[in-house]
């Protein structure tokens, strides 16, 4: 977890991001850095190559750089471990965005964001090195969709639930042959301001 304040030297826009590895897979993941020759290099960088939020297709804008990613709970058991944050300090589009990080031993991991905008425009990046499909939702009125990464030795099934319909993407990120990663986008409909 990309957590603390964001330094602007040799940084990326990622407050907030996290990865999941398991049976040495990436199963959610960041796409790396490539060759700084490469004109594309400075682009991974972006918000939206990292498991965050973007605001209009903008980088992260820092309200307050020093408060980025505040830390408002960890705390653990035998059975789980939970982080907490307010990363609003990271957006000045945004009036709310609280990530929660559950993991339950063992497989299981909840990551809830509460977003709230003063503008439209918001979508949700989820980046693995296994290529996402989609695994089916529920019922016309459901807002439940399911997908499916997998890799050579893990996979992973995400259930995403949300207060509204979300319409999802997929791209790839590579370099020269190189798979840096697979790309689930989720957006609300125009003008939604809150996720």
């Amino acid at each position: 977890f990309e957590g603390g304040p964001q330094t602007f030297t040799h940084a990326h826009f990622d407050k907030g991001h996290f990865i999941l590895e398991a049976y040495g897979e990436s199963l959610v993941t960041d796409p790396g850095m490539i060759l700084y020759s490469y004109p594309g290099s400075a682009a991974l960088k972006d918000s939206v190559c990292h498991n965050v939020a973007t605001v209009g297709g903008k980088n992260q804008s820092y309200l307050d750089a020093s408060q980025a990613a505040v830390i408002r709970e960890l705390s653990h058991g035998d059975r789980y471990e939970l982080l907490r944050a307010d990363l609003s300090g990271s957006y000045k589009e945004l009036r709310k965005y609280e990530r929660t990080l559950l993991f339950v031993r063992s497989g299981y991991v909840l990551i809830m964001d509460r977003m709230e905008s003063a503008e439209p425009g918001l979508k949700w990046h989820l980046h693995s090195k296994g290529e996402f499909r989609s695994a089916g939702s529920g019922d016309a009125c459901s807002v439940i969709h399911r997908f499916e990464a997998a890799a050579d030795r893990a996979g992973m099934h995400a259930a995403i639930a949300a207060d509204r319909p979300l319409m999802p993407s997929f791209r790839s990120y590579a370099y020269a042959d190189v798979l840096l990663s697979h790309c689930l986008t989720l957006s609300p409909g125009e003008g939604v301001h809150e996720l």
